[in-house]
């Protein structure tokens, strides 16, 4: 299990280099609705795999995706954060289930 701020500087700060060179990569994701009391629908160009974290950093889903649309059901009430992989990088994004 790996740590809330490991998780952080894993998942949320990605950068690529190219020749040395630091590029700083925008993924524009959205989930909603947010907050939930049912489904949450993640969209995203190019997604590749999304992942979903409980507070205490423990994975508690976790699937291979493609296309632009993918629905998260089943969550118990609570505070997620959902790793959106893509092509091009990856992105966090927080919701609130209710």
């Amino acid at each position: 299990m790996i740590t809330i701020s490991e998780f952080f500087r894993k998942y949320y700060n990605r950068s690529v280099e190219y020749d040395n060179v630091a590029e700083n990569i925008t993924i524009n994701a959205t989930v909603y609705p947010n907050p939930s009391r049912n489904d949450f629908t993640v969209a995203c160009e190019n997604m590749t795999r999304v992942s979903v974290y409980n507070l205490m950093g423990a994975m508690i889903f976790d699937a291979e995706v493609s296309g632009s649309n993918y629905v998260i059901s089943n969550l118990n009430a609570g505070v997620y954060f959902i790793n959106i992989e893509t092509n091009n990088g990856s992105t966090v994004r927080k919701v609130v289930k209710l």
